[in-house]
């Protein structure tokens, strides 16, 4: 994945999370909220959904551009490029939202249906921009 430039990081949810019954093998949409208060889209791919763990991509919506801009990630410690996202062992996020987009793939040219995935998000987001605008 890292070749067709996304940046995937394994992550393991909490275990109160086990509460929100994610099923195995299928993506999901996380739209979650930094400290900040900035909003980050997430494609979660479960991967043992009763322990939490699971694979993400993270993605910042470019208003200008009106498109989902992907996040280059790393884990606190192993930075060698400052423009890397750095993500603290134990960091936490605010959900404000969980979306289920689809079951696994067959293997073949998964990613090719992950970029098809991030074009569906951006028409998504880029509907409630404009209702969030409008009010």
């Amino acid at each position: 994945m890292h070749d067709a430039g996304m940046s995937a990081i394994m992550v393991k949810f909490q275990d109160h999370h086990t509460e929100l019954k994610l099923e195995k093998d299928t993506l999901y949409n996380l739209v979650i909220q930094e400290e900040s208060g900035e909003k980050i889209e997430m494609l979660y791919f479960t991967a043992k959904p009763e322990t939490g763990q699971g694979e993400v991509l993270l993605f910042k919506w470019d208003a200008n551009a009106n498109s989902l801009k992907p996040i280059r990630t790393v884990m606190d410690g192993m930075d060698m490029d400052q423009s890397l996202y750095r993500i603290k062992e134990g960091y936490k996020w605010q959900v404000e939202g969980v979306y289920r987009i689809r079951k696994k793939v067959p293997r073949g040219n998964v990613i090719e249906e992950i970029r098809k995935d991030i074009k569906f998000l951006e028409g998504m987001k880029s509907r409630r921009t404009i209702t969030q605008n409008a009010k």
